[in-house]
């Protein structure tokens, strides 16, 4: 076997197809079972793995015999660029010439593989070698032939061309032009196959047409030379490969548009914690478009957007950027692409035809987002829609779970999680924390002669009077029929007390039309301290925190009791 293909240079980065990040080419076993030929896979090592159709190709490279496609698949795994090649293998039936793509994959454990597609273009190659036998049969078999067939002078000028012409321009305006100029000169390689004094077997170079658009070409060449030697020019053939590569690369397209969805979708259901399912959605998003930054936002029904989802995560300059592009609403409605930021796009996420969301992405800095981002930016926004509505209904159980439905404070066990929580915390960094404990006086008797709905107001007042009078970081529970509880982080006896006497003062005139004459309300409150630096338990608090309010309850009307500060708090 002779692992040499015609042309005699290792393939140059000017003749790879268009560059294809390796992490965006799938390995899907269908493509070895649908391709046309010989498909299978190799390491870096040259070692064939199971599962494809190697042909003579596999045993071949696998023997070192083809040492030429060994270095392309070397190449294909350093550059992670789809590259091109040919190969000639001497066998039972005679020679045979095989076109061969090598393509980067990424595998499963992360070590580097290529996919190897290799087509027996004998029958073409001997149709060629036909052509270069003899002048006369050449021109007589160019006429019908569906390849472009010319000849240059040794200035790289057309001397003959095919009479069809090609690109759109017609056999005699070619004849006498240099065959370079139709050529991109950014993406030519060093040796060109017009002026070429070896021979060039299916190099894969860029043209322009007479539009002016981009096309590919295969050439083949071979030198003309004198009886003496020099060199006359070169005759050869070409093809138009724009559709097959265009179809090569809307596979590929095709296929990581297919993984980067599928990539969502995974992150979405393998994320355990549902409060952090959109986190994960936003990183995956990110990383399926390498993009520099991602934000889910979610729509209230207020029409307000509050943030549910981002990548990264910690507080960067450009994700507090992102967090204003609601500004993009145009009509109550998200527009596809709103340039509030340069090159940031955002995609409306929906759920039941309503637009529940926005995904918005900002561009890793230099680059652009390519129409095919923008379809996958799409689709990918339309599964977040889904994943954004079972996120609120979440958020919503978990809220009915741990919220009094009656006063919308905390229940008694969303409270003693949260105060464990903080008083840890008070420890930990040797600050004080007080509990204030509260109980109504004569409830009962607006509940007996006034009945529960006024019971139920009075509850809801006093709740709403507690909520404007702390801080957002304070606690406050309704822990049983009329008993409620406060937290306050770092705030030692003189503060407790001073905001228990705002809450007695306050809750006087808010209650005072909502009791009766004969038994008016009140409010009995205790007051305990953890002291900053000591140690202690939730339940030593609350036990001198009841402690004091039953002291308190015993004076009636709108009552204070501190408990002892060298007390079990």
């Amino acid at each position: 076997m002779s692992g040499q293909p015609y042309h005699p240079h290792p393939a140059s980065p000017d003749e790879r197809l268009p560059a294809v990040p390796a992490q965006a080419i799938i390995f899907s076993r269908s493509v070895i079972e649908s391709f046309p030929g010989h498909a299978f896979v190799v390491d870096r090592k040259g070692t064939v793995l199971p599962g494809g159709r190697p042909g003579p190709i596999g045993p071949a490279l696998a023997k070192g015999s083809l040492p030429m496609v060994a270095t392309v698949v070397r190449e294909v795994l350093t550059l992670e660029q789809a590259r091109y090649t040919a190969a000639e293998i001497n066998g039972d039936a005679g020679p045979q010439m095989f076109q061969i793509v090598v393509l980067p994959l990424e595998s499963d454990d992360k070590e580097p593989w290529a996919l190897v597609l290799a087509r027996n273009d004998s029958l073409g190659q001997n149709f060629q070698g036909a052509l270069v036998d003899s002048r006369q049969r050449y021109k007589d078999l160019v006429e019908c032939s569906s390849d472009f067939a010319w000849e240059t002078d040794a200035d790289g000028a057309f001397t003959f061309v095919s009479p069809v012409g090609t690109l759109g321009f017609t056999a005699a305006s070619l004849i006498g032009r240099t065959a370079s100029t139709l050529f991109d000169q950014a993406a030519m390689p060093e040796i060109s196959p017009f002026t070429s004094i070896d021979r060039i077997e299916a190099m894969e170079v860029a043209a322009f047409d007479s539009a002016g658009n981009r096309r590919f070409l295969s050439v083949s060449s071979l030198p003309l030379k004198s009886r003496t030697g020099s060199h006359l020019g070169n005759r050869g053939v070409w093809r138009d490969v724009t559709r097959e590569r265009e179809q090569e690369t809307a596979l590929i397209e095709a296929r990581r548009h297919e993984a980067s969805v599928s990539a969502v979708v995974s992150a979405i259901h393998a994320e355990t914690d549902r409060t952090r399912v959109l986190h994960a959605a936003a990183a995956a998003a990110a990383n399926a478009l390498q993009a520099a930054a991602a934000v889910v936002f979610r729509r209230n029904p207020d029409d307000s957007f509050v943030v549910v989802g981002a990548y990264p995560e910690e507080t960067s300059s450009l994700r507090t950027e992102l967090e204003s592009v609601p500004l993009a609403l145009d009509n109550g409605e998200l527009t596809f692409d709103a340039e509030i930021l340069p090159g940031v796009v955002c995609a409306p996420t929906r759920y039941a035809h309503a637009t529940n969301g926005s995904l918005c992405l900002a561009p890793t800095p230099g680059t652009a987002w390519s129409a095919s981002d923008r379809r996958l930016i799409a689709d990918i926004a339309a599964q977040l829609g889904t994943a954004i509505e079972q996120t609120t209904a979440h958020e919503n159980l978990q809220a009915l779970s741990r919220t009094d439905p009656l006063t919308g404070l905390f229940n008694r066990r969303a409270f003693l999680e949260e105060a464990e929580r903080r008083l840890g915390h008070a420890i930990r960094y040797q600050h004080p924390l007080s509990a204030l404990y509260l109980d109504l006086n004569n409830f009962k008797a607006v509940n007996d002669l006034l009945g529960h709905r006024r019971g139920d107001t009075v509850l809801q007042t006093l709740a709403r009077l507690l909520k404007s009078k702390l801080r957002d970081s304070d606690l406050a529970a309704r822990i049983g029929g009329d008993e409620f509880v406060l937290i306050l982080e770092e705030t030692d006896m003189s503060g407790a007390m001073a905001k228990a006497q705002i809450i007695a003062e306050s809750s006087r005139r808010a209650l005072a039309s909502l009791g009766t004459a004969e038994k008016p309300l009140g409010v009995a409150i205790g007051v305990a301290v953890h002291p900053a630096g000591s140690e202690g338990s939730l339940d030593l608090l609350l036990e001198a925190a009841d402690a004091a309010m039953y002291r308190a309850k015993t004076k009636g009307g709108f009552s204070i009791d501190p408990a002892p500060e060298d007390g079990p708090a």
